[in-house]
């Protein structure tokens, strides 16, 4: 049998802790709404979406693969360098 939370000892003694009543849930409700339609254009994962991808050019794989090679050979150069050049110092 489930526990009704709502008649639960264990509710009545939280109730005073996070300072809340047994009033019901539609009392005093002073909700502005005028603000909905402009929070949830703000919060528009679309449009989030499309405008990140705007603003950054898209590569293919094969431009990235690319990339990624040549990144890894200036990183072989370096460090070959740098290896050739600590055998002529002698270490």
């Amino acid at each position: 049998m489930p526990v009704d939370w709502t008649s639960s000892h264990t509710r009545s003694l939280h109730l005073p802790t996070l300072n809340l009543s047994e009033k019901g849930a539609n009392d005093n409700l002073n909700l502005d709404l005028s603000d909905d339609e402009e929070l949830r254009e703000q919060l528009d994962m679309h449009s989030i979406i499309v405008s990140c991808i705007n603003d950054e050019p898209l590569f293919t794989a094969e431009q990235v693969e690319k990339t990624r090679k040549e990144i890894q050979l200036q990183l072989y150069y370096t460090l070959d360098s740098c290896f050739c050049l600590s055998k002529e110092g002698g270490y």
